[in-house]
């Protein structure tokens, strides 16, 4: 008992509960077992199965008490099932010991895949970066941090500002004890291409597209360039192979002309507000496709009626079973003809993709959206390769006979 007098956490009697927290990041995926003996009196285990920051008794995945002890009544020592740890995942771990007079004492275990039972021990070679437990200067936890963010404006290019932080509460006011500076670097200007960006197809891979050049005024920085990425549009227009479905539409502006590339007023589709909850077009590609994106552009008429307003974008590959690929909601304030582009949030490979739009903007007799366009992330690298002094060149050799989407 006396090693909890002494650990500063505020005990100096003999009748207490203490405690002890830690952030569990297993190196190695597989199942764990912890058991706990010596409780005297009273020792428990838990484990924040759904990850929430809390222990409870019934959270998302159950009650995450591992166990309990009770070196006096009983049971003096318990020894948990199977659980099973990802690795690199971080998982809380608490200990708690309770003490009703005399002496005090608990001594929790840990088995690691692969190895025996041994009781926790950071300074262990088979536990080393198992636990963690950081704290602040104050020796509080870093949950009790504050986050200290400032936002500033109208600074002026390539000034030396310096700052100083100050903190004050009831007790009074404190400064930092130093100051430190940023410097305001004015950004590269003038970004632009010496040569039209002409792709000329079965050209050789390592062909040069065009130069990009910038210029730092101040000449004090070394400028590089990166490819990062880009979104390829997907060809929908039915006439290059695919089919559409959808819930019933006006005659003269069936769901198709949402795919038409179409801009005009003949080129919209006008769905029944009567089918509401579930009005929805259905695209079949044939095959699998991956949508990383998608623009929705809304038509002319009524727009603040007519137009989507909560939606979800589902994918299949069998026509029956869907996953939610993307969803939105509260999308008001359209114009005629405004085009609003989302990323989805879970994409995947399908082939059957669906958007089904529960609530419209407004009350008319129809819903109406004058195009929807698909996009897919290609794999920039290997169609285009950029120099570090702003050459651009080609990767692969282009045919523009097959799917221009594939580059």
């Amino acid at each position: 008992i006396n090693d909890f007098k002494g650990s500063g956490m505020g005990i100096t009697g003999s009748q207490f509960t203490a405690l002890f927290t830690t952030t569990l990041i297993p190196s190695i995926s597989g199942n764990y077992k912890f058991k706990m003996n010596s409780a005297d009196d009273n020792a428990w285990t838990w484990f924040d199965f759904d990850q929430d920051g809390i222990f409870e008794m019934n959270g998302d995945l159950g009650s995450e008490k591992v166990g309990q002890a009770n070196q006096e009544f009983g049971p003096q020592e318990f020894i948990s099932p199977d659980i099973y740890l990802t690795a690199g995942q971080e998982y809380n771990l608490g200990l708690i010991s309770a003490n009703y007079g005399g002496g005090g004492t608990f001594r929790p275990w840990i088995q690691i895949p692969g190895g025996s039972m041994e009781v926790m021990n950071p300074s262990s070679v088979s536990q080393q970066g198992l636990f963690n437990a950081p704290v602040l200067s104050n020796d509080q936890p870093q949950s009790t941090q504050i986050s200290l963010e400032a936002s500033l404006s109208s600074l002026t290019p390539d000034t030396t500002y310096f700052y100083r932080v100050r903190a004050t509460n009831s007790l009074g006011t404190d400064w930092a004890d130093t100051s430190s500076s940023f410097f305001t670097f004015s950004p590269p200007t003038d970004l632009n291409s010496t040569a039209p960006l002409i792709i000329s197809e079965n050209q050789p891979i390592g062909s040069v597209i065009g130069e990009f050049n910038s210029t730092d005024l101040n000449a004090n920085a070394t400028l590089t360039y990166e490819l990062l990425d880009g979104f390829a549009l997907i060809d929908t227009n039915t006439g290059s192979g695919g089919s559409i479905t959808s819930s019933t539409s006006h005659a003269s502006y069936p769901a198709y002309k949402a795919f038409d590339n179409d801009l005009t007023v003949s080129g919209r589709w006008l769905a029944e507000q009567s089918q509401l909850p579930n009005i929805f077009v259905r695209y079949d590609f044939e095959s699998p496709v991956k949508i990383d994106s998608y623009n929705i552009t809304s038509q002319h008429l009524s727009a603040d009626n007519r137009s989507p307003k909560t939606w979800q974008l589902l994918g299949s590959n069998d026509d029956l079973n869907w996953s939610i690929v993307g969803s939105e909601s509260n999308q008001t304030n359209w114009n005629a003809w405004e085009k609003r582009s989302y990323h989805v949030s879970n994409s995947g490979n399908f082939r059957y993709y669906k958007l089904v739009f529960s609530e419209a903007t407004g009350s008319d007799q129809y819903l109406g959206i004058a195009e929807i366009e698909f996009f897919h992330v290609p794999q920039i690298s290997s169609v285009f390769a950029l120099e570090s002094n702003g050459t651009l060149k080609t990767a692969t050799v282009f045919d523009f006979e097959s799917k221009i989407t594939n580059y």
